[in-house]
């Protein structure tokens, strides 16, 4: 069916976005920032 097509196109939008935060986060901690400051900038 169409819906589970757009089921699972919306899981896998979730899940890169999940991921790009994690590495995002992991990067900025590295500087001494959190995320929210990053987000400020």
């Amino acid at each position: 069916m169409v819906s589970d097509g757009i089921d699972r196109l919306g899981f896998l939008i979730h899940d890169v976005q999940r991921l790009m935060r994690k590495r995002f986060e992991a990067r900025a901690s590295g500087l001494g920032l959190s995320s929210a400051q990053w987000r400020l900038l």
